[in-house]
């Protein structure tokens, strides 16, 4: 009986290898040839961060509590690059500036964290020019990877100093040529003397020479883009041989791709609020890579891959990331290891953050009443009259402007600290201050268009050193009545000393009749920092309603 229970055990064991052995050979035979015969590759993307770190800070620029910022990004980063070997990081641009740490350190800490991150490519935005060329230049040298800008050109016409046309990224055999465009919108935007130099060219001739330069020795071709959606969109249209564009500069949330002439078009909100991500699959005739699908769309699925057999394409383009507040970071600390990245680029944040954090707290003045602001757009008020009244002083001219949209919130009575200037001007285009001669009859042009209802905004300025009175109901360029300036009638053909921001003489926020006035000084000043040393001096401020601007419905 046992001889035959041995015999028996042995043959079923015997038996039994053999049968495993051919199950491992056919899926040795299968493995490999799926595997070779197609290739995954994941791109991930950011847009339009504003330097943005942490929740707090979105909230500081646009006063909302949503999930944000590259802290909670870098995590939605490595928990997908745990899963898939071959990921690409790309930033569509306006990244280094948007917050009181990146002013006060002109946009380094982010450069530093994107380095810990491992991007493969950078962009630059309109905002990157926010300082100036020379600051952008050493912000370049920082970055650990290729810094993009085909269409940015020096005097002689050369892509400028820094900056690459394009790359080709290889990554297991993936040929990934990306071609890097910015928006010529730059130069209206940004004050002349910060750009001064540079040539802007137009996009799709650009991108055409680019892309015949590259596209034969792609597998996939990928235009990073700081154009706006509508812009790309037209890129897709008139230039051919563009797998996808990942864009930037209007903050479009693409949840479901657009998709122009075969050519995918993304873009990821802005701010942190989502990573975007796009999955794509080639697959391998006669020794090279063919383009099947991108996220399962017209071609094969993730099934076909073993090694991924059990997932799934996003439903979504976009991963927004999981709430946890900057306290939560921080507090974990002290009961977990270090882990990759989210703590690093932490510490990152934290080193910079500590160096301006007492310049940020330091009492500058007290309010002797509450200065309210929010309604600054629609009426006189009592905190644009004081921003105002500070600018006009501190720079000694006849009269000084604020452009109202820039405007928000107000000042609390008591001690006020040099971190609530950032919240109540934190508008950042071009908000140097110069100093103009201005003809009266160009004021009176100033003023009706401040009262025109541009963009549905009652009134444009909040003003010192005069004062108007206009009627909302009469047709816009009508609407002006009295003008004063100082307590005399104004004169159309005498010449006024404004102070103002770059950003209005610019002809930003409509003002385009300010473009031609003579610029007396530019101070290289910010309006924040004008108020605040004008604060530091008053110490104790306060202001009122005093009818500068007022209705009047009899003329």
């Amino acid at each position: 009986m046992k001889k035959i229970l041995f015999y028996f055990i042995l043959i079923f064991g015997v038996f039994t290898f053999l049968i495993c052995a051919q199950d491992e050979q056919l899926l040795q035979q299968v493995k490999p040839q799926q595997s070779e015969n197609i290739k995954l590759l994941t791109i991930l993307h950011t847009n339009d961060l504003h330097g943005i770190f942490t929740e707090e800070e979105f909230y500081m620029i646009k006063k909302e509590h949503i999930t944000a910022g590259f802290i909670k990004i870098a995590e939605e980063i490595e928990k997908v690059r745990s899963e898939f070997k071959n990921v690409i990081l790309l930033d569509a641009g306006d990244t280094i500036h948007g917050t009181p740490l990146m002013f006060l350190h002109k946009g380094e800490p982010i450069i530093k964290v994107m380095n810990e991150i491992k991007y493969d490519a950078w962009t630059v935005g309109n905002h990157e020019f926010d300082w100036g060329k020379d600051v952008l230049e050493q912000r370049i040298k920082e970055a650990q990877f290729p810094v993009l800008g085909a269409n940015i050109l020096d005097k002689d016409g050369n892509v400028w100093n820094g900056l690459q046309p394009y790359i080709i990224k290889i990554i297991d055999n993936i040929r990934v040529g990306i071609i890097g465009i910015s928006t010529t919108d730059t130069v209206i935007y940004e004050w002349p003397p910060l750009i001064e130099g540079l040539i802007f060219s137009e996009p799709i001739e650009t991108t055409q020479k680019y892309v015949k330069t590259i596209r034969n020795e792609c597998d996939l071709l990928v235009v990073l883009s700081h154009l706006g959606l509508n812009k790309d969109i037209e890129l897709a249209e008139k230039v051919k041989g563009i797998d996808i564009i990942i864009g930037g500069h209007t903050h479009n949330v693409i949840e479901n791709p657009i998709k122009t002439n075969n050519t995918i078009i993304l873009q990821a909100g802005s701010h942190g609020r989502y990573l975007g991500r796009v999955d794509i699959l080639f697959k391998v005739e006669n020794n090279k890579l063919k383009l099947s699908s991108i996220n399962g769309v017209d071609g094969a699925l993730w099934e076909t891959i073993p090694q991924i057999s059990e997932k799934q394409f996003p439903n979504s383009m976009l991963i927004s990331p999981a709430a946890l507040t900057l306290t939560q970071i921080s507090n974990s600390f002290v009961n977990l290891k270090e882990r990759f990245p989210a703590e690093k680029i932490y510490r990152i944040y934290k080193s910079y953050y500590e160096q301006v954090l007492e310049k940020l707290k330091t009492e500058i003045g007290k309010a002797i009443i509450e200065l309210s602001g929010e309604e600054s757009a629609v009426k006189e008020t009592k905190l644009g009259n004081l921003l105002a009244d500070i600018l006009r002083e501190e720079m000694n001219t006849d009269i000084s402007w604020i452009d109202a949209t820039t405007i928000y919130g107000k000042i609390k009575e008591g001690i006020i600290r040099e971190e609530e200037l950032f919240k109540i001007l934190s508008f950042y285009t071009s908000q140097n201050v110069v100093i103009v001669k201005v003809k009266g009859e160009v004021v009176k042009k100033a003023i009706e268009h401040s009262v025109s209802g541009w963009k549905f905004k009652k009134i444009l300025l909040q003003i010192s050193g005069m004062s108007f009175k206009f009627n909302p109901k009469k047709p816009v360029g009508e609407r002006v009545g009295e003008i004063k300036i100082g307590h005399k009638p104004l004169d159309e053909n005498k010449y006024y000393t404004l102070s103002t921001t770059a950003h209005l003489i610019n002809g930003g926020t409509g003002f385009e009749m300010l473009k031609s006035t003579e610029i007396v000084k530019d101070t290289l000043l910010t309006l924040r920092e004008i108020i605040i040393e004008g604060i530091k001096k008053r110490f104790y401020f306060w202001s009122f309603i005093e009818d500068r601007i007022s209705e009047d419905s009899i003329f």
